[in-house]
């Protein structure tokens, strides 16, 4: 597994080669680590927003892209945990409480970050919602609208 970091149209794109056919395994994650410090390494790149980065996977994708020396938008829905992260990371780093089933509160995530750091260089989707454990016939209306 590697990663491919390029930029077209001013959109940053990591694509990872040979990705496993049945789930994310460990090459999976090492290859996206990778095409993440590999767009780290270009000089455009100062602005990332990662929603979900209040606790789990987020907070260490933004640990480590502040670590490497970018501006990061810690994105959660859960606005305590994302102020803990971005005072943890210091000045480089600002939280914002982000519904990102609802447009109005994405748009003022990007706003926040382009006040902030100027527009976003990369956005890392990380942020999920799932129903209790059911069969997916017995999921209500409204919780399946939120999924999807």
């Amino acid at each position: 597994m590697s990663a491919d970091y390029q930029v077209q149209h001013d959109v940053a794109i990591i694509t990872l080669s040979n990705p496993p056919v049945n789930g994310l395994g460990l090459s999976t994650r090492l290859g996206f680590v990778d095409g993440l410090q590999k767009a780290l390494a270009d000089e455009r790149v100062k602005a990332i927003v990662v929603t979900g980065a209040g606790g789990g996977v987020g907070r260490e994708i933004a640990i480590m892209m502040a670590k490497a020396g970018a501006k990061v938008i810690i994105a959660d829905l859960n606005a305590e945990a994302g102020e803990r992260v971005a005072k943890a990371l210091g000045a480089n780093a600002k939280a914002v409480a982000t519904d990102v089933a609802n447009a109005d509160s994405v748009n003022a995530m990007v706003k926040a970050c382009v006040d902030a750091f100027g527009t976003p260089d990369i956005v890392i989707n990380n942020a999920g919602t799932t129903h209790k454990n059911q069969p997916m016939l017995q999921v209500d209306e409204k919780t399946f609208d939120r999924m999807f």
